[in-house]
């Protein structure tokens, strides 16, 4: 797994937010976010949605269109064991072995569980707002990028930052 160490394991709804725009970034850099993507953006060519090819017929599935569902579903398998890899055993516990439980199924149980709005996930929030520092010059980016998910993840939880408390 090597390069991904970076991505912290879910815990739970306390890091939620940051685990999955890690994930997603991930996932895009193996060409997998396609499979849990379901909105449509022409400008977004990596989160293409991707669905399981169908046959013409499905009485007479030819060897064309079967290798094809095939090396979908195989994809589909490996963006969900890049997701599961980086759940804690309590949360993995939730998310469903079998391979024919997609990548995209998984992703939606775990927001469904974790991406919380209510009261206490804004709190959460703040409370990752209020601890998030600048390590130095060479940290703005990261700062900055940090700073406008977070702020984002507050907008659509129904409680958007005000100007003077950001400042």
């Amino acid at each position: 797994m090597g390069k991904y160490d970076h991505i912290p394991e879910l815990l739970g709804t306390e890091n939620y937010v940051g685990w999955s725009t890690k994930m997603q970034y991930m996932l895009a850099c193996e060409d997998l976010w396609c499979h849990i993507n379901t909105t449509v953006n022409p400008a977004d060519l990596l989160g293409t949605p991707s669905f399981i090819p169908i046959p013409v017929n499905p009485n007479n599935v030819t060897a064309a269109e079967r290798a094809t569902m095939r090396e979908w579903l195989l994809e589909d398998i490996k963006a969900k064991d890049l997701i599961t890899c980086h759940l804690s055993p309590s949360v993995g516990a939730l998310v469903s072995r079998a391979h024919t439980v997609s990548a995209w199924k998984a992703w939606q149980m775990l927001a469904e569980h974790f991406n919380c709005t209510d009261t206490s996930a804004q709190y959460q929030l703040h409370q990752q707002l209020d601890a998030l520092r600048m390590k130095d010059s060479a940290d703005v980016t990261n700062y900055i990028r940090q700073h406008a998910i977070l702020r984002k993840c507050l907008h659509d939880s129904g409680a958007p930052l005000r100007d003077s408390e950001a400042i």
